[in-house]
């Protein structure tokens, strides 16, 4: 009997100290949990620390996007500038290698420079075969390129049998001193207007700030045959060849910020870093003979 007195109070003695165990258990839980849901409060200085960081990401975020931004435009505008000067090029190279020459034909090539602003200036005057895209019953055209240095743009211009007096700039002549009448009178018989409709003369390109025909002459010597620059002006025989060679801005406001310098000194620095020059070389061929 006190045996099975002993194991009863031995039972209990355990079911007490689980039960004390497992209230224990939970106490240290609700303890926890009370803790854990108290809400931790951000003081003013940490606030003004995580803005002041988050500004900082911002603006350097914004001043990436800027600069991808100008890059981009600056892309697009160095494309079309190519784009623009390609097809000037083709046009010109194709209607000159198109001449019709002969040696009663008038031909007329004049170049000058401006010296306080260092700029060259070409104009260029002869006769072409040419489609359907100008004006004229005939394929024969006279046609014109050259540089307006006030506005900075380049114009071509044709002059042809829609005129009562084309065929007074074609031989045979009626007089005897037709044809230096004829070379003399060519410029004043075109017509360089900026209005859209106007089908004897267009805008080549915009924003130019100069425009230069170098022409080469083909020379035979004892030995052998060279190609050598003409620096005597006006031209009055079709070269050999002629190089082509325009300076662009990108913009407007370049040109205008450009035209607006003061000194031949600041001109040249900016037309430097800002502009951009296109040449191409074009045979006509040996017409000295």
């Amino acid at each position: 009997e006190m045996c099975i007195r002993d194991s009863d109070k031995i039972a209990d003695i355990r079911r007490f100290c689980v039960s004390k165990e497992d209230s224990l258990i939970q106490m240290s839980w609700k303890s926890l949990m009370r803790k854990s849901c108290k809400k931790r409060k951000f003081t003013l200085v940490e606030l003004i620390v995580a803005m002041a960081v988050f500004s900082i990401l911002l603006l350097l975020m914004l001043q990436f996007f800027s600069g991808a931004q100008t890059i981009w435009r600056g892309m697009e505008k160095r494309n079309e500038i190519y784009a623009n000067a390609r097809i000037a090029m083709d046009l010109m190279t194709t209607h000159l290698q198109n001449t019709f020459y002969h040696a009663g034909i008038p031909f007329r090539l004049e170049s000058k420079t401006d010296a306080s602003t260092n700029t060259k200036s070409s104009e260029i005057y002869f006769i072409t075969k040419t489609g359907d895209q100008f004006p004229g019953n005939s394929a024969q055209k006279y046609m014109t390129f050259q540089f307006s240095e006030s506005d900075g743009i380049l114009w071509v211009a044709v002059f042809c049998d829609t005129s009562a007096n084309f065929k007074n700039f074609l031989p045979p002549y009626e007089t005897t001193n037709g044809f230096q009448t004829a070379w003399d009178d060519l410029p004043s018989q075109f017509t360089i207007s900026s209005n859209p409709n106007d089908d004897y003369s267009t805008e080549l390109i915009k924003n130019v700030a100069s425009f230069e025909i170098i022409p080469y002459e083909l020379t035979f010597g004892s030995t052998k045959t060279s190609i050598s620059r003409i620096n005597s002006f006006p031209v009055k025989v079709l070269p050999y060849m002629v190089e082509i060679k325009f300076t662009v801005f990108a913009s407007a406001e370049d040109y205008t910020q450009w035209k607006n310098l003061s000194t031949s000194t600041q001109k040249d620095d900016f037309l430097r870093q800002h502009g951009y020059t296109f040449a191409r070389t074009i045979y006509l061929g040996n017409w000295s003979k």
